[in-house]
């Protein structure tokens, strides 16, 4: 019996050995122990919420950053864009921006409740034409304004203009006497608010999703728009006036959270700046483009209102008290006001 166990107990060990070779010479059982050195780390994944339509400019913006970091990045960095306010309106997709909740949001002026400094670029008829707007927004006084986004939280690291803003009118305007008492929709912005004001009519205001049926029903005449967003919201249906006033220039920014921004390594960070170089060079070449196609988009549905110089220079002078007030209560904007008026010279 002794022997018998003693046997059994051989066969076990040369079992054990022949098995341990086995696993050191078959390759589908070597082993792991430095995977860890050769794995690819996990992607960082940045979360970009922004409340315009994902077909629409905005939209296209946002993806062409997300497919140009991911390939600039080899997929090291992934973007999740998350399109018509699924996460929330512009405000409170800029509130979880500087909470750090949200990585990246497109906005622009909104922020100037925050940075009063930032009003300036939507003030009445700064800029000349689009090679003046460009001019500035992509030089160093531009640079200047984007990095004032800072103060509120954000750091903006890609910009592109919107457009000039029109009046869509349900009732033609065609002098200063027209604007007298003229329900106006304007945004909610004190400078845009002011403007309206500053020509003399009833101004009022309301949720974008909104101004369609506000037009239609009557609860006011007419609105403040860049054309996109006339053909994306359909305005030129119930408005079948657009006075072509370009009181004032829209221009917009993918912005990151600092918050994001800091956790980023070095490399990281330069990934994403050579692609907003890219994605914002293309939106600006293409930005004035879209607006002459969106003004074409609605030819056959609206009467196009050119004022004169004479009425263009009515309109900027009743308007400039908008400027003195911003003047006084803004410290510096004078100074940035008049380096943006020499830009055009």
């Amino acid at each position: 019996m002794k022997k018998f166990i003693a046997l059994a107990l051989v066969v076990i060990m040369m079992m054990a050995l022949l098995a341990g070779c086995g696993a050191k010479d078959d390759p589908a059982t070597a082993s792991t122990d430095n995977s860890a050195d050769s794995s690819s780390a996990e992607p960082v994944v940045l979360k970009f919420g922004h409340h315009y339509a994902n077909d629409g400019v905005f939209g296209d913006i946002a993806n062409d950053f997300k497919a140009t970091v991911e390939e600039l990045s080899g997929g090291s960095i992934k973007v999740e864009v998350y399109s018509d306010g699924v996460l929330g309106t512009e405000e409170q997709l800029i509130e979880q921006l500087q909470g750090g909740t949200v990585d990246l949001t497109i906005t622009g002026t909104m922020l100037q409740t925050t940075v009063p400094m930032l009003g300036l670029v939507q003030g009445p008829f700064l800029f000349k034409d689009w090679e003046h707007a460009k001019t500035v927004m992509t030089g160093e006084l531009g640079e200047e304004i984007y990095a004032m986004f800072e103060q509120g939280g954000l750091k903006a690291i890609c910009s592109f203009g919107e457009g000039f803003r029109h009046f869509v009118l349900v009732k033609p305007i065609e002098s200063m006497d027209d604007f007298a008492g003229y329900r106006m929709r304007m945004a909610s912005y004190k400078n845009m608010l002011a403007l309206a004001d500053a020509l003399g009519c009833a101004t009022t205001n309301s949720p974008m999703g909104e101004v369609f049926t506000s037009l239609q029903t009557g609860v006011f005449d007419g609105c403040d728009a860049v054309y996109t967003a006339i053909t994306d919201y359909s305005w030129q249906e119930p408005a079948n006036y657009v006075l072509e006033s370009a009181h004032a220039f829209s221009a917009s920014a993918i912005c990151i959270s600092t918050k994001t921004w800091d956790k980023l390594t070095d490399e990281q960070k330069a990934i994403i700046e050579e692609a907003c170089v890219s994605v914002s060079d293309r939106a600006w070449a293409a930005a004035e483009q879209i607006e002459a196609d969106a003004k074409a988009s609605i030819a056959d549905d609206v009467e196009f209102i050119i004022p004169s110089e004479e009425f263009r220079n009515e309109m900027a002078e009743a308007t400039y008290s908008v400027w003195e007030d911003m003047f006084a209560s803004v410290e510096g904007m004078e100074d940035l006001y008049n380096r943006i008026q020499d830009a055009a010279k």
